[in-house]
């Protein structure tokens, strides 16, 4: 997968924002609206999903740490595409509220992934269609602007385990670590690759 194709800066979009959404104070489709990605809410194309998927509690815990995403499985179908995203973890940490230590996953939560399908919204006419923006690179960690263009998402299911093989460390992680780790320190926040143009870093 080029990140740098339309593709690329949809699928990088969706990913981040969706963790935005996921570490958002506010829960079910109000955290869509409040990802810092304008026009998430659009793209992931239906509020009742949004409730489901975006339910869980936020507990307030902290987060540190470099998240990365690979592209595993791409296919299209006419217009349509699926990608299968792979989430590695093993470079991040959480502290509990009132927890002085960083908590890092185990070995068998390594990796999640996320089977996306989408493409051009159904709903709208092909001359009002426009493609996400490509060749997105730089230091923000978020876009300013709406780089979705009119796609939209279809379909969305987080996995764990069996089905992508994502059960494997992020870059950078101790070699033999197997078991959850504690530590004062978090593992190291890396600055954004490819990340956003325009704005600040955030």
């Amino acid at each position: 997968m080029d990140l740098m194709s339309a593709d690329g800066t949809f699928i990088r979009a969706v990913m981040e924002a969706q963790r935005a959404a996921d570490l958002a104070l506010v829960r079910k489709r109000e955290a869509l609206d409040n990802t810092g990605f304008p026009g998430f809410a659009r793209a992931f194309n239906n509020p009742e999903l949004a409730d489901e998927y975006f339910s869980l509690p936020n507990k307030g815990w902290s987060y540190a740490g470099t998240d990365y995403y690979e592209v595993v499985e791409f296919g299209r179908d006419g217009e349509m595409r699926t990608a299968g995203v792979c989430n590695y973890k093993s470079m991040t940490a959480s502290k509990r509220p009132g927890n002085d230590l960083y908590e890092t996953v185990a070995a068998d939560n390594y990796g999640f992934g996320s089977i996306i399908t989408y493409g051009p919204n159904p709903n709208l006419p092909t001359e009002k269609q426009h493609t996400p923006p490509a060749m997105q690179r730089g230091p923000a960690n978020r876009p300013t602007d709406d780089v979705f263009g009119t796609w939209v998402i279809t379909d969305i299911t987080a996995l764990v385990g069996g089905r992508l093989p994502c059960g494997k460390p992020a870059p950078g992680t101790p070699p033999g670590r197997t078991d959850r780790h504690t530590s004062p320190e978090p593992p190291a926040s890396l600055p954004p690759d490819p990340g956003w143009p325009d704005g600040e870093p955030s």
